[in-house]
């Protein structure tokens, strides 16, 4: 049986990061990385992957072990809390036994494939780069129809990105709402969804709008009270579910699955396990609850760290400090829209839009790698003089 001082489980945004500072804090403990992937997935660029971007390779472990750390591939099979253990099916065949001192729980959230039946068997998820690869290749030659389910900020991503990308295709959103301020999530100022509806008409994405789906069948999506809607291809990006290991293993969990954590990032039911990311229930001041998102998985992933580390140093955890600035979406490459919002995640009157919007959008995406730890630290890009609210988002970019 082998012992860590510390084991993170999952690699994602909030995990790597967790990983990253701890070892950078030189405390001399011992760490473990878990993933079931080789490498670290830029997850807020899978829509450019799948409609044909070249993907970045991160391999954890080579980075884990430059760090002095350690990393295995394996899917964790079983948490043990009271025994502080954990079961890992490792990618070689074997089971691996590790018990840990602190453990930190940062396996994200999948897409929710049991919404509708056929989503499995019809249906493309953006979970991985290897669902999505074969998506360009196919749009490069074909002028079917992709049809894109869910009226979210990634089916929107997705559904410009291959519009511009690939104009011989035809690309259907289908969502259970109109596209309307109150029905993007959190809220969006007036002036960006028209902006968005201009950017659809703009593409010649078409949106069928407070469309609920009851099934997905090959090569047709059924509407409820509607007609069936044909596609050659078809994104299913309709909400997000968390992994049900936290559950079978336990620990104080939400119904939905997400770790109960008080504002240290501590489970409620099990001290000497954390949580980060998607898979984290915590309020944070004065941000409030923490939305599943990588804007605040990467700030608990780093939260979460400065917790084990005072373990490990025998202090206190200080509590969770966070609030939002913006939300970026991308509108292809050319395009952008970046909604700015008060410290309660609140939409506020100023966005931006456009070049200017996707220029920021992209330097978002590459500051997060550097982020994480997987890559260089980079400048902002130069801006015209901006309004106070702008001011505070390159205050933000610039320290975090």
């Amino acid at each position: 049986m082998n012992h860590f001082d510390v084991v993170v489980l999952g690699g994602g945004y909030a995990g790597m990061t967790a990983a990253d500072r701890i070892l950078k804090a030189e405390t001399g403990a011992s760490v473990l990385l878990v993933d079931a992937k080789a490498e670290f997935v830029e997850r807020i660029r899978l829509h450019e992957i799948a409609a044909g971007a070249s993907e970045g390779h991160y391999p954890y472990a080579s980075r884990m072990e430059m760090l002095g750390g350690s990393f295995l591939q394996g899917e964790v099979a079983a948490i043990d809390p009271d025994r502080s253990t954990l079961l890992v099916a490792a990618w070689d065949g074997q089971q691996a036994e590790i018990t840990y001192g602190s453990l930190i729980v940062a396996i994200g959230s999948r897409s929710n494939r049991h919404m509708v039946p056929g989503i499995k068997q019809n249906a493309i998820c953006l979970d991985s780069v290897a669902e999505v690869r074969g998506l360009s290749e196919w749009a490069s030659t074909s002028r079917g129809r992709l049809v894109i389910v869910g009226g979210g900020l990634t089916a929107i991503e997705v559904a410009c990105e291959f519009a511009e990308q690939y104009p011989e295709i035809e690309v259907v959103m289908i969502g259970a709402d109109e596209l309307r301020p109150s029905s993007l999530p959190g809220g969006y100022d007036p002036a960006a969804v028209r902006h968005l509806r201009g950017t659809f008409d703009r593409l010649g994405v078409r949106f069928v709008e407070k469309a609920l789906v009851s099934a997905i069948h090959p090569q047709q999506v059924k509407l409820q009270d509607r007609e069936t809607i044909t596609f050659d291809r078809c994104i299913w990006a309709a909400g997000f579910v968390v992994p049900d290991l936290a559950q079978r293993s336990g620990i104080a969990t939400t119904a939905s699955g997400r770790i109960v954590c008080n504002p240290t990032l501590q489970s409620v039911s099990h001290r000497n396990i954390f949580a980060a990311g998607d898979i984290a229930e915590v309020h944070a001041e004065p941000g409030g609850l923490c939305r599943m998102s990588c804007a605040a998985g990467r700030p608990m992933g780093e939260a979460a760290a400065a917790s084990v580390i005072n373990v490990l140093r025998n202090e206190a955890p200080a509590a969770f400090k966070f609030g939002y600035v913006f939300r970026c979406v991308s509108l292809g490459r050319k395009d952008g829209l970046i909604q700015f919002v008060d410290l309660t995640d609140r939409p506020m009157k100023e966005i931006w839009t456009g070049e200017r919007a996707a220029r920021w959008k992209e330097y978002v995406c590459r500051r997060t790698v550097a982020g994480v730890g997987m890559a260089e630290d980079l400048e902002a890009p130069d801006t015209p003089p901006v309004a106070a609210t702008s001011q505070q988002a390159l205050m933000y970019l610039a320290e975090g």
